[in-house]
Parts: C-alpha cells; sequence; structure tokens
C-alpha cells in the first residue's frame, strides 16, 4: 500500500539504528587541536577497532594458503598463468596472473579486485583460447583489439596483472536460478552470513587479501612493486584489502562510494570510521581515486583537510567523467 508519494524530509527509518547506537564523529584535522600528534594514537586504535569489532570473524591469519600452479597457457605471445589457493576452509579461489609470454620477473605487477561485470571483461578480452583455464562457463569471441592492446602494454613496459576473482564471482558463482525456501541462493546466503556475524563484502576483504599474500608468497614477484586496484562495488572491497596488506604499495580505486551508507557493507563499522577515515588510515602509501565529476570529490574534503595537517600528499583525485 502506497501512503507516501515521496518519503518525508524528516524521516529517521533509514538512520534509525543511529539513536541507539551513535556512529564514531572524527574531528575535522587542523593544527589547533593537535590532529598530527596524535594521528599514530588514532590510527592504531582505529585499526584495533577495526579487527576486534568489525573483522572480527575472518579465519585466522596463519591459515595455510594451499597454493597450487594449476596451469599455464601461452598464446599469441601472452601467457596466463592460474594459481589455485585456499581463502579459508571450503573456500578454495583460483587468481590469474597475465603477462608477456618471455616476462619472468616484471618491473611492476598490478592486480584488480574484479566483480562479475570485470571478471566477464576479462574473459572476453582472452577469448575461448584460454577457456580451459579460465574455469568460465561459456566459450566467448575474444575482443581482438583489448587483447591487443593489453599484449603491447605488458610487452613495452614489461608489466605483469593480476586478477582476484573473491567468492561468488567468476568461477565460483552464487546462481539466482536456484533457490532454498523460496529465496534466490545469493539472498539466502547474505542472510546467514550475517548470522555467524560476518557479511558477504567483509569475507570478499578477506579473499582479496588472500590472492595479496599469494602474490607476495611467488618468488618471482619478491620485490616487485604491487599495486591493487577496484572499480565500482569492488572499490571500497580494495582499500580494506590494503589497509590490511602493506605489501601494497599503491591504491587506484574507481567510483568509490564516500560512505559505508552506500557499501560496502560491515558490521558495526560505523561505530569505528567511515570511508574517508578509511582512506587515511592508507597514508602515506599513495591512493588514486577515479570520480565521474567534481561533486563526488565534495565528501572526501576530510581527506583534504587531513593531508594539509599532515604535510603531505598521499592521494590524488582525477575527474575522468566516465563510469568504468
Amino acid at each position: 500500500m502506497k501512503v507516501f508519494d515521496s518519503l518525508p524530509t524528516d524521516e529517521i527509518n533509514t538512520q534509525l539504528h543511529e539513536h541507539f547506537i551513535k556512529k564514531a564523529v572524527w574531528e575535522t584535522p587542523n593544527s589547533d587541536n593537535h590532529f598530527k600528534e596524535s594521528w599514530q594514537k588514532k590510527s592504531g586504535q582505529a585499526l584495533s577497532d577495526l579487527k576486534q569489532k568489525v573483522f572480527r570473524s575472518w579465519a585466522d591469519d596463519q591459515l595455510p594458503l594451499e597454493i597450487k600452479t594449476a596451469e599455464t597457457k601461452v598464446f599469441d605471445g601472452v601467457k596466463l598463468q592460474a594459481f589455485d589457493f585456499v581463502s579459508e576452509k571450503e573456500i578454495p579461489l583460483r587468481l590469474f596472473v597475465l603477462s608477456a609470454e618471455k616476462t619472468t620477473k616484471p618491473k611492476l605487477l598490478v592486480a584488480e579486485a574484479l566483480n562479475e561485470a570485470e571478471w566477464k571483461k576479462f574473459v572476453a578480452m582472452m577469448g575461448s583460447d584460454f577457456f580451459t583455464i579460465l574455469k568460465d562457463g561459456e566459450k566467448v569471441k575474444r575482443n581482438e583489439e583489448e587483447f591487443q592492446q593489453q599484449k603491447r602494454m605488458m610487452a613495452g613496459n614489461d608489466w605483469a596483472f593480476a586478477m582476484i576473482v573473491p567468492r561468488g564471482f567468476g568461477a565460483t558463482p552464487w546462481t539466482d536460478t536456484v533457490t532454498i525456501e523460496g529465496k534466490t541462493m545469493d539472498f539466502q546466503l547474505r542472510r546467514r552470513y550475517a548470522l555467524l556475524g560476518q557479511t558477504l563484502d567483509s569475507q570478499r576483504v578477506w579473499d582479496v587479501r588472500r590472492g595479496v599474500q599469494v602474490l607476495n608468497a611467488n618468488p618471482d614477484y619478491k620485490d616487485v612493486p604491487l599495486w591493487l586496484v577496484g572499480k565500482n562495488e569492488m572499490a571500497g572491497i580494495a582499500l580494506y584489502a590494503a589497509i590490511f596488506e602493506p605489501a601494497i604499495q599503491r591504491l587506484d580505486l574507481w567510483n568509490l562510494s564516500p560512505s559505508h551508507r552506500n557499501g560496502p557493507i560491515f558490521l558495526s563499522v560505523l561505530r569505528v570510521l567511515d570511508i574517508p577515515q578509511a582512506l587515511a588510515l592508507l597514508y602515506p602509501r599513495k591512493v588514486k581515486l577515479y570520480l565521474q565529476n567534481k561533486d563526488e570529490s565534495k565528501p572526501f574534503t576530510w581527506v583534504d583537510e587531513f593531508q594539509k595537517v599532515m604535510g603531505k600528499e598521499f592521494l590524488q583525485q582525477r575527474v575522468v567523467g566516465v563510469k568504468q
């Protein structure tokens, strides 16, 4: 039954939980409040709270990765390697590393956390010649233009690219056609995560962390600079993976949500911080934000003030005008 044409401007339903448990309040950084001097203590407390209150259901950090080189495929001067690993008990995943055929130790390794849309783009770029190693459910015609562009980039710069595909995407999909108790599998699985004190997003952060650890464990990439990329819904996932994986030297985020109100969804996270403060936890590592328009930069003014107080720029914003 429709009662209102639009929600009342003074409605509190969407924020009712904050009337019971207050969200964290972070003061605006400035020289008068000695923010710089207290940052080490503030950031340390925030990291501790994230571990204890938000991500306490993560698996043991010492859980073996059980890395296996699953397959290597070379075609037209391009090499694709697949590495199987265990993210947590009963959650096996596959990571891919793409490079020029002759590359043994790249000068740069760029990892990307893929959602389903980015996974499909990757599969389309690689085409049916890599069908068996990708373990995707369908053969597709290769996007020859993108394939050749990627090939030239890798060969010309001696770069390698890693694709980290968290649970529920790629070769581990949850179909919406299978129903449990009348609801789709995806719907039911998301509910069950909450019952276990987790969220799907928090576990995908863990998956990306484990993928980064697989790359760090590979001797071919020892001392190779590592960047991490996240786009759209995966931008927030990549952000938190980078916070807990110091080996990541640079983070590129496309269309990052300015607040956890819009995702990613983590239990109790707003009791600790929001997206701008999470970005600050990466200081002084390099972060690049790619935005669609200038207005999208307004929610990140807290980070701008943070940089001024700290005396060093670590985050750069770039308006690209298109959504990736």
